[in-house]
């Protein structure tokens, strides 16, 4: 095995949205990461993406950083456990975590534990929309009616005026609803960027009359499209916003030959989150964070320090402050939340 630097983007396995040299090069530019992948070395193909992060936790490894998983790029299980093996052996005084798309329970015997679990959807797209629309749910069709009764309407913005109408109403509802901070404005420019005005995503939103009341920030990977935000007005979920967007989004990737829609990250304790994809009928996989620690750690010092980063955002979240200086707080401490 060895590992290689990615500087050079253009290696990088462009397949899926976050082994894709656009995904990259927006982690690069805004947080100024550094990537590498491991590899076979009589195989000129990447096993695993991961980076190297310094900051106030220490240096540690995260495979991959403000992604919603890694898909390993091996269907062998044992070619991911010796890449695993090889991380651990080669960077022994660091912290690594994988955060990866199905159950890799073997890593638990090469020191590894799972902290955490969440789970992706995927919308199978690759039939027609008839079978797309049969296999919803009855509450998912009576919904997306209900929008079109209250005479909402879809349509996507692809400017820089509908980044800062999705981000608007994203920093409301992280605000008000979670109490925590929304990912930087300059991300979602990045994002718009590097694929939305190169014509690899758009930016859906559902309004009422003329207010934007749901929007949803869809990438587009080669095979499939990839639904990295959804939010939604707090005041106007009755009239089932989401509902009727993700329905045109689906019709939309159906009609451009698309394999699946990816619904992202739901955290297992996300109840009403999953509750609410699963009423789209897609295959719901498991998404595990297994993590490897060095025997003198300080996991105490960890602990306190992400205590008070989590006190301090809900202090800013209460604070009542404008939404520029949200902007600007979510550029300073939004980095620390990988």
């Amino acid at each position: 095995m060895k590992i290689i630097d990615l500087e050079d983007l253009d290696y990088i396995y462009n397949e899926d949205l976050f082994y894709s040299s656009n995904w990259i090069k927006v982690l690069k530019e805004e947080y100024d990461y550094k990537f590498y992948s491991v590899l076979r070395n009589n195989i000129n193909k990447p096993i695993l993406h991961f980076s190297i992060i310094d900051d106030i936790f220490g240096t540690r490894i995260i495979s991959l950083p403000f992604s919603d998983y890694t898909d390993p790029l091996v269907k062998d299980n044992d070619e991911l456990m010796e890449a695993a093996s090889f991380l651990r052996n080669n960077f022994t005084d660091m912290p690594i975590t994988l955060k990866l798309l199905g159950e890799y329970n073997e890593l638990i015997k090469i020191d590894f534990i799972n902290i955490r679990k969440a789970f992706c959807h995927r919308i199978r797209l690759n039939c027609d929309i008839d079978t797309i629309w049969d296999n919803t749910s009855y509450s998912f069709k009576k919904n997306v009616k209900k929008a079109e009764r209250n005479n909402l309407y879809v349509k996507t913005i692809n400017t820089e005026e509908g980044v800062e109408m999705f981000f608007n109403l994203l920093m409301k509802l992280r605000i008000d609803k979670f109490k925590i901070l929304p990912q930087s404005d300059t991300f979602y420019l990045k994002l718009y960027n590097y694929f939305v005005k190169n014509g690899y995503g758009n930016i859906w939103f559902t309004f009422l009359g003329d207010k934007p009341i749901g929007s949803a920030f869809i990438l587009d990977s080669n095979h499939a499209i990839y639904d990295k935000m959804g939010v939604s007005h707090l005041d106007y979920l009755e009239y089932r916003p989401n509902n009727l967007l993700l329905w045109e989004v689906m019709k939309y990737g159906c009609a451009r030959d698309k394999v699946y829609l990816d619904l992202g990250l739901s955290p297992a304790d996300n109840k009403g989150l999953i509750k609410f994809k699963d009423t789209l009928g897609g295959e719901k996989t498991p998404i595990n964070y297994y993590r490897y620690l060095p025997s003198n750690y300080d996991t105490e010092r960890e602990s306190k320090q992400k205590k008070l980063l989590s006190d301090l955002t809900e202090l800013i979240s209460n604070s009542k402050i404008s939404p520029d200086i949200v902007k600007q707080y979510s550029s300073l401490l939004y980095r620390f939340f990988c």
